[in-house]
C-alpha cells in the first residue's frame, strides 16, 4: 500500500464531497483555525504544471499544441468524457500525487491532526488511509448551480462530471461525520463545534 498512517503521523481526517459541495470553503474555514490542510486537486494541478514528463504526456494525449492553463476546462471535458480517459489521466498522476502527499503529511507530525481534502477519497479507496472521513453533504439541486456558476459550464456539462464520480449516497455509507453546506454562517458554525468535538 501506499503508507501506514499510523507511523509517525498526525490524526488524518479525509474530507471528500461531490463536485461544487464546497470541499475547499470547508478546508479554508480549517485552515483558518491553523489546522494543516492538504488538498489533493492542488497537488494534482501543480504536479501536472510543474512536471514536465506528466505535462508532455498529456498534451500529447490530447494533441493540444496551446499552453494547457489556457485550456484547463477542454482538459476536464477531457477527463469525464469516458471511463478510459478517467482511468488514464487517473493512473498517469494518482500514485505520484500520493507520494508528494505522503511526503507533505510527514511534515505535520507536531500536529494532533490535519486535514486532507480529495474528492475521489471514496472512489480511489482513499478513505483507508484516513482516521476519519468527514463528508461534505449538500442538496443535488443547489450542487448543480454551484458547479454551474463556479465553472462556466451548460448543464449537462456538469451533470456528466456529478455522474462520474460515486454517488453521495454511497459517499455517505463511509462517513464517520457529515457536515451540511447550505450557507457560509452556519458552516462556520459547524466547523467550529466539529474542531471542539474531535
Amino acid at each position: 500500500m501506499y503508507f501506514n498512517k499510523h507511523i509517525n503521523t498526525p490524526y488524518i481526517v479525509g474530507i471528500t464531497g461531490g463536485i461544487g459541495s464546497g470541499k475547499s470553503t470547508v478546508a479554508k474555514i480549517f485552515a483558518q483555525f491553523n489546522i494543516p490542510v492538504i488538498e489533493s486537486d492542488l497537488v494534482a494541478k501543480n504536479l501536472i504544471f510543474s512536471e514536465k514528463r506528466i505535462y508532455k504526456k498529456i498534451k500529447n494525449k490530447l494533441k493540444i499544441t496551446k499552453d494547457l492553463k489556457n485550456t484547463k476546462f477542454f482538459l476536464k471535458e477531457y477527463i469525464f468524457s469516458s471511463k478510459k480517459h478517467l482511468l488514464w489521466i487517473n493512473k498517469l498522476v494518482h500514485p505520484i500525487v500520493i507520494e508528494k502527499i505522503k511526503k507533505m503529511i510527514f511534515r505535520y507530525t507536531s500536529f494532533p491532526y490535519i486535514v486532507w481534502v480529495s474528492a475521489l477519497l471514496i472512489e480511489n479507496n482513499l478513505q483507508n488511509f484516513v482516521d476519519r472521513v468527514l463528508v461534505v453533504n449538500i442538496d443535488p439541486d443547489l450542487q448543480l448551480k454551484r458547479t454551474l456558476l463556479r465553472d462556466k459550464i451548460n448543464t449537462d456539462q456538469a451533470c456528466k462530471i456529478i455522474n462520474f464520480q460515486v454517488s453521495q449516497k454511497k459517499r455517505l455509507k463511509f462517513a464517520h461525520d457529515i457536515i451540511d453546506n447550505y450557507n457560509l454562517n452556519s458552516l462556520k458554525y459547524k466547523i467550529f463545534f466539529y474542531i471542539n468535538t474531535i
